[in-house]
């Protein structure tokens, strides 16, 4: 039984990494992929072709990790639900309208500053150490004379999917799963030509963004561009309760 159990796991695990690698990842750049940015494709390398058998286990694959993917942020959404209007009896802070809206603004922007290769306009809306790493990469970006761009964004969902509310507020964090399409290209300045994305093909994206408490503003920390099963697996709902003492 017990190396059944086993068996059953490590198939499930399986095809979860599958799925991490070959759906859920997303674009590089834009929402701050590596020096260059530009687009990711993943896929069979050397233009090699599947077999019938190939396609039937992938399908399988798909189907039952879209199924899982969509009832896991449905659970996480609804737990992030129930987290904030426990908090938001104590706490303004939180509030799913306006929390979805500053995900929302703040992804436009980040796109905004990323293409323009301009982080200091974001400087007051996100986190040191994310300002730090921004700034570093826009660097070497301009350094290749390379410039990511990114037209068409069209955002098709903003799900709040991890909420955890402390007593200290300076603990305060939460993730939102944000979901679109974009036209993502890099261009060299040299020679004016497409580097990435040659085909200029627009892509679909899901990214997380990732945003923690400073006093009476939430400021972004981190960008998911790379979200797998795990992460989403990972996100946590918690709100710490009020302890009293007897006497």
């Amino acid at each position: 039984m017990k190396t059944s159990k086993r068996k059953v796991i490590s198939s499930v695990v399986t095809l979860v990494l599958l799925l991490s690698t070959e759906v859920i990842l997303a674009r590089a750049g834009g929402g701050g992929g590596g020096g260059g940015g530009g687009s990711s494709f993943h896929g069979r390398g050397g233009g090699g072709h599947y077999t019938n058998q190939e396609i039937f286990f992938y399908t399988v694959i798909w189907v039952i990790s879209t199924f899982g993917l969509t009832i896991l942020l449905i659970h996480k959404a609804d737990r992030s639900k129930f987290i904030i209007l426990w908090a938001a009896k104590e706490d303004r802070m939180w509030n799913m309208n306006k929390m979805k809206f500053i995900s929302e603004a703040i992804f436009i922007k980040m796109q905004d500053a990323w293409m323009n290769r301009n982080i200091e306009k974001m400087k007051d809306h996100i986190s040191k150490d994310l300002y730090e790493d921004y700034k570093e990469k826009l660097a070497v970006m301009k350094r290749n004379k390379e410039k990511n761009i990114l037209e068409y964004i069209d955002v098709e969902e903003v799900k709040i999917i991890s909420c955890e509310d402390f007593h200290d507020n300076s603990k305060d964090s939460f993730i939102a799963y944000i979901k679109g399409t974009i036209l993502d290209y890099t261009i060299s300045e040299e020679t004016n030509t497409v580097i990435k994305n040659t085909d200029k093909k627009q892509e679909n994206f899901t990214d997380t963004y990732h945003f923690i408490r400073n006093g009476n503003k939430w400021i972004l920390n981190y960008i998911d561009n790379d979200v797998t099963f795990f992460d989403l697996l990972e996100a946590k709902n918690y709100k710490e309760k009020v302890t009293t003492t007897n006497g």
